[in-house]
């Protein structure tokens, strides 16, 4: 079975490496700061308004799982560009590991802010 054109060419296979590298680091950190907290998690909060929206460590599991699930569905898409429209096959990618770092910032304050 031939591989996906995604790992073949060097730019896709890079962005799907540091991509996935990225995913990792977040589901280390968030297992490592949060594994063990029971009590609420603030998700959102001001210095003017205050606190926003709270919930729980499966929350930011969520947060998570909906990240790799849009990530995995961007690659499934570039791959199927990839022989159309390289052009917009790169775009994709270099979109979507754009959106893993948004991805990596936003778990990044949750962690920090609790």
């Amino acid at each position: 079975m031939c591989a996906p054109d995604v790992f073949r060419d060097i730019y896709l296979r890079t962005t799907v490496l540091l991509v996935g590298a990225l995913g990792a680091t977040i589901a280390i950190l968030t297992y490592l700061f949060l594994g063990s907290t029971t009590h609420l998690v603030v998700l959102y909060g001001s210095d003017t308004e205050g606190l926003r929206f709270l919930g729980n460590v499966r929350d930011v599991w969520g947060i998570l799982g909906v990240g790799t699930l849009i990530g995995v569905m961007n690659f499934l898409i570039a791959n199927a560009l990839y022989r159309r429209a390289r052009v917009l096959s790169y775009l994709l990618a270099y979109a979507t590991l754009f959106f893993a770092v948004l991805l990596f910032i936003a778990v990044a304050a949750i962690i920090a802010s609790n």
